[in-house]
């Protein structure tokens, strides 16, 4: 159960999709049965950024077959609306209930990271670098 202490939105974990030092990503369900696109967005030693997306039962599947990439989910979700959730070393803030279009760029995956298609992507570690290392310089890479 990820129950965010002093938060609004609680969410049974159902599965998890990547793991990155700990959850990464994963499908979770509220209390009326709806699920939810759960992605950590950050997490270091004063806090821990949350993205949470209510999503169709189509979009899980795209995203957990990786036909579909997991910022495009976030950006798109079944209500237009997402959750920032920031629980902090000291106190959770409160939930920020947010438009899909408004989510910070800096809270979303790399825009090409799909489920099953290698590492996480993240600022320090871009999409291509991951290509490069696990299936070799193809053309068109950038040099490192």
């Amino acid at each position: 159960m990820l129950h965010f202490f002093s938060h609004d939105l609680e969410l049974c974990v159902l599965d998890v999709l990547a793991r990155d030092d700990g959850l990464q990503l994963c499908v979770g369900l509220d209390f009326s049965g709806q699920r939810w696109l759960i992605y950590r967005a950050r997490a270091d030693a004063d806090d821990q950024v949350w993205v949470c997306a209510p999503e169709s039962e189509r979009a899980i599947e795209c995203v957990k077959r990786g036909t579909a990439c997991v910022g495009d989910a976030l950006r798109h979700s079944l209500t237009g609306l997402a959750e920032i959730v920031t629980i902090g070393r000291e106190h959770g803030q409160p939930d920020r209930c947010v438009s899909c279009s408004d989510i910070p760029n800096d809270l979303l995956p790399s825009p090409l990271w799909r489920v099953g298609v290698g590492s996480i992507p993240t600022p320090d570690r871009p999409r291509w670098k991951w290509l490069r290392s696990e299936q070799g310089a193809g053309a068109g890479a950038p040099a490192a």
